[in-house]
């Protein structure tokens, strides 16, 4: 949010509201958190158990002009 241009401290109120909206229902329903249902309903639809699974092919090449 502050890459956006957001002061730091509206930016922490933000989350800070969300993180909240998220406890208090869990609270009120008396249900664990889902991530992955939490991700539909933000409109992603990748979890975090897919994108850290997911393999990629890069060639040696490529990562030794990294290196340098």
């Amino acid at each position: 949010m502050t890459d956006r241009g957001m002061r730091p401290a509206s930016a922490l109120g933000h989350v800070a509201g969300k993180l909240s909206m998220v406890l208090y229902g869990m609270l009120n329903n008396m249900t664990p958190y889902n991530e992955d249902k939490r991700r539909r309903q933000l409109g992603l639809v990748q979890s975090a158990d897919q994108i850290s699974s997911s393999t990629v092919d890069v060639s040696q090449e490529t990562v030794d002009l990294a290196e340098s």
